[in-house]
């Protein structure tokens, strides 16, 4: 199609617009980029500090929090049986051989990732503690509290859960306290009042002080001291107990029943009531025990 003469400075017009337009965009991209560094450059924004927070706190806050808003459940202790809160009854339970509380708990186990490691948990009423089974070298208390925290919920047994430090106190704090705990350590003698005197005059008395003696003077000062604040502010808290069983291949998942043998097999004839365990020797310790 032919352009008429009339129209040519038309289009050439327009095509003059077009070109410049798209060069003006190109253009003011660049400087706006330009202008962006110089600014950038000169005057800074000040960024927000990057926060990293650690995997393991992450892991105990949400593990505290859970726990926390799971005592409000009125079943969390529905699988805790009536014998635990009472101690004379649940001992003589409990130190038997063959009793029935310990091979209920012992089915119960927890496998749970943690920061740290994985870890198996069951809770050992003979022991009143919680035994774990873990890979890894060692593996902190609190990470370990966080693992019991999410064993008693999933078990609804809450009251199992004896750190006090957390606001919740189980009654069973009260009724299995380890007596003694408040003692002094057996062998460790105590000094006289003669002998402290006797200690007070030789440190006044007109004697050279070597630089060891000096150090050691100073050492027991700041002994006492510490010990003086304890006993200002002594830490009450009772904490959950921890035992360390091994490592996953040494925790076998397949129970084996303990069968027992018959003495003398179902049979009628003489021979066939003497197979089997009886043998020779038992016979003999049957005849001299008669």
């Amino acid at each position: 199609m032919r352009i008429l003469p009339i129209y040519k400075p038309i289009v050439t017009i327009y095509y003059m617009i077009l070109f410049f337009s798209d060069l003006f965009s190109i253009l003011n991209g660049y400087f706006k980029k330009c202008m962006s560094l110089i600014s950038s450059y000169f005057f800074p924004i000040p960024m927000a500090p990057i926060v990293k927070v650690d995997p393991v706190i992450q892991y105990i806050e949400n593990k505290k929090v859970r726990f926390l808003s799971f005592l409000e459940n009125p079943t969390r202790n529905e699988n805790i049986p009536s014998l635990f809160y009472s101690k004379k009854p649940f001992l003589e339970e409990i130190q038997e051989v063959e009793n029935e509380i310990e091979p209920v708990w012992k089915r119960r186990i927890l496998f749970e990732t943690t920061p740290r490691g994985n870890v198996l948990m069951l809770y050992d009423p003979f022991r009143f503690g919680f035994c774990y089974y873990t890979d890894t070298s060692s593996i902190p208390y609190a990470i370990l509290n966080s693992v019991a925290m999410k064993y008693v919920m999933t078990y609804k047994c809450c009251d199992l859960f004896m750190d006090n430090e957390i606001p919740f106190e189980s009654p069973l704090i009260s009724i299995y306290k380890e007596e003694g705990r408040d003692k002094k350590k057996e062998g460790k003698e105590t000094e006289t009042e003669k002998e402290k005197k006797l200690r007070e005059l030789l440190k006044d008395g007109p004697f050279i002080k070597r630089k060891k003696a000096i150090i050691e003077d100073k050492k027991e000062s700041l002994v006492s001291s510490l010990v003086e604040n304890k006993k200002e502010n002594p830490a009450e808290f009772h904490r959950n107990k921890f035992l360390y069983l091994g490592k996953f291949h040494n925790y076998s998942f397949l129970k084996k029943e303990n069968i027992k043998k018959p003495l003398f097999n179902k049979e009628t004839d003489f021979v066939g009531q003497f197979k089997g365990v009886f043998n020779y020797k038992d016979y003999k310790k049957m005849y001299l025990n008669q």
